[in-house]
């Protein structure tokens, strides 16, 4: 179908928005009006540094002294720059101690914009056990903006390795578990969100089993073929009895990792829900976020000491 022009306006004018979605939040809003002194006041809310500030304000006296070009072929109202807010935020209190204090209103915008309220739990979960274990790879950045197919996402560093030990392995599993083991804490509930959690860990116990003989059960063996001769993937190197012992200690690796890390969580749990909160406030946490909430870490600490007196 062709449209007239008057017709496209028409429809353009008495047709509702399709997209997006509309708060009935508790807004901090400004005035209309853009100044010098608007500016600073933003700047200042965003707590921005002053470098920031001056390269706005710079920006904003340059735009200023542009003239708007006189487009031949396009006609639009012009737009009153002095009858727009330049700045509107969710009004919220300095701590909440718990999230039944913040408001309903902004919790359903944020499951909408996909910044899920259980992944920001299960992320700060994560990155508290992860704080917590000697071996576990430290916190470099955890964010709550969602990045393509994920909720979220964390940032490790991980210490490079020839050999790893058994208490390694065992730590960073109970880190991977972080999450599943705060919606458990602080929901009560679990939800499909630790998947790729869940196949880290399972090989990680499947190859202390399996391949790298660190179960007492099967013993100081391994079905690994490094020449890769043996086809294990049409018959078993393991009899139907072993096979369901590899099943049993595989399970019960995983289980054990999974207690100790809700038992950290409920040890630390009044922690977990500050570094949850700062994380629905800012969206961004880095490792100085932790070491203000938790501290230095005990084994970062003990490390120093020892490189000290040597």
């Amino acid at each position: 179908m062709a449209y007239t022009e008057e017709e496209l306006k028409k429809e353009l004018e008495t047709k509702e928005y399709e997209y997006g979605f509309v708060t009935k939040i508790d807004a901090d809003t400004f005035s209309e009006g853009l100044n010098e002194n608007v500016i600073r006041a933003i700047s200042k809310r965003k707590e921005e540094p002053n470098w920031m500030t001056e390269w706005r304000l710079k920006a904003f006296n340059s735009w200023k002294e542009m003239e708007e070009p006189n487009w031949s072929n396009v006609k639009y109202k012009k737009p009153d720059f002095q009858k727009i807010s330049y700045y509107s935020a969710p009004k919220s209190k300095d701590k909440y101690e718990s999230l039944d204090e913040v408001d309903p209103e902004l919790l359903k915008t944020f499951e909408k914009l996909g910044i899920s309220i259980s992944e920001q739990k299960k992320l700060t979960g994560v990155a508290t056990v992860s704080w917590m274990l000697e071996h576990a790879a430290p916190l470099v950045k955890v964010t709550i903006v969602p990045r393509g197919q994920s909720l979220g996402a964390a940032w490790y560093l991980p210490e490079e390795r020839q050999i790893v030990k058994t208490e390694q392995i065992l730590d960073e599993m109970c880190a991977a578990l972080g999450g599943r083991a705060a919606e458990k804490v602080m929901f009560n509930n679990i939800s499909t969100g630790a998947l790729s959690d869940l196949e880290k860990v399972t090989k990680q116990a499947r190859s202390m089993v399996t391949v790298y003989g660190l179960n007492d059960k099967i013993g100081n063996l391994t079905y690994y073929d490094s020449s890769g001769q043996n086809d294990y993937s049409f018959t078993k190197p393991y009899s139907d009895v072993t096979a369901e012992i590899i099943d049993k200690e595989i399970s019960n690796i995983i289980e054990t990792q999974y207690q100790r890390a809700i038992k950290l969580l409920k040890k630390h749990k009044s922690k977990l829900i500050e570094l949850a909160n700062f994380l629905l406030e800012k969206e961004v946490i880095f490792k100085e976020d932790l070491v203000r909430i938790y501290g230095e870490r005990p084994f970062d600490i003990k490390t120093v000491i020892k490189e000290s007196k040597s």
